[in-house]
């Protein structure tokens, strides 16, 4: 797995920082070229000339990290406007923002309208970075969809270790009332599901057991969002990798998806991936090359700035 186009959206704040640095630790280790954006949806007083110093701010991450940074000018005020300048990219970054008060309780938060936007996979930044992540907590339920989930977050640090973790909801989880049968139903699934999801383990990990550290599983009345929580700070991870499930606008914005769950709680940065996505499609390959012959012909003004 390779990234190519790298976006990071910033308004400034030190933890908007984080993000870019991150952005560009991640764009240092692909070689993608890493583009800036500047974006808020809150009135903002102390910045005058944005442009300028996202201008700066891309000289600064192409000598640090010798790679290849570009600040985009076109102005982006809406999600909108964010959504389709990540429609060309392989990653967006963005920090944990802040939440709106009322407007926030039907659209979401902004990390939260991206999540439900974006095609491309979303890296929600809370932590300073290191140079790399030491250590990534892969939420998996273990089926044919979590390799290409285990095979991206494999690609996307190849220094850190991996651990796979599935959390799984028992049958007296969903059932209001506890009966002899219940239980004997209950006891047959889960002897079942560990027959399965031992062979399926093997299966799943036969490509990375160099760098697998563990694979561990639960099941119980737990809710899979709280359980992955717990599971993260117990083995100290600093990045959880789990996919985005479909489901309805409806659904999402109501009770909130796994993933938003664990981007609103987690102490760790998140990488949310699209579920079905890939890489290497050729509709991300195509929208890339689009999007440089964009520049090239000036549709989407850039200042670039390249490492000397």
């Amino acid at each position: 797995m390779h990234l190519y186009s790298i976006l990071a959206i910033t308004d400034f704040s030190t933890q908007a920082e984080h993000a870019l640095d991150r952005a560009a630790c991640v764009a240092a280790a692909h070689q993608a070229t890493l583009r800036l954006v500047y974006f808020t949806e809150f009135a903002t007083h102390g910045f005058l000339n944005p442009g300028g110093r996202l201008a700066q701010r891309a000289r600064q991450l192409a000598r640090r990290h010798a790679i290849t940074v570009e600040a985009v000018t076109r102005p982006c005020n809406s999600i909108s406007d964010i959504a389709k300048e990540a429609s060309s990219a392989d990653l967006l970054v963005v920090d944990e923002r802040p939440q709106r008060p009322f407007t926030s309780l039907w659209r979401g938060t902004e990390v939260a309208q991206l999540l439900r936007r974006c095609h491309c996979p979303v890296l929600v930044v809370k932590q300073a970075p290191s140079k790399h992540y030491n250590s990534l907590l892969v939420a998996t339920d273990f089926t044919a969809d979590s390799l290409a989930l285990v095979r991206y977050g494999s690609g996307f640090d190849r220094h850190s270790e991996l651990e796979l973790f599935h959390a799984r909801r028992t049958l007296s989880n969903a059932l209001p009332s506890f009966t002899k049968a219940t239980v004997e139903k209950e006891t047959a699934f889960t002897q079942e599901a560990q027959r399965i999801l031992q062979g399926r383990q093997f299966a799943l990990t036969d490509s990375f057991d160099t760098r697998l550290s563990r694979v561990d599983w639960v099941h119980g009345d737990f809710d899979p969002a709280r359980q992955t929580l717990v599971r993260q700070k117990t083995s100290g991870a600093d990045l959880i990798v789990v996919g985005k499930e479909k489901c309805s606008t409806l659904v999402d914005r109501v009770l909130g998806s796994v993933a938003q769950r664990l981007v609103k709680s987690a102490d760790s940065d998140v990488l949310v991936v699209p579920h079905g996505y890939s890489a290497c499609s050729r509709a991300a390959g195509k929208a890339r090359m689009q999007t440089d012959l964009n520049y090239r012909h000036g549709k989407l003004p850039v200042v670039r700035q390249r490492a000397v």
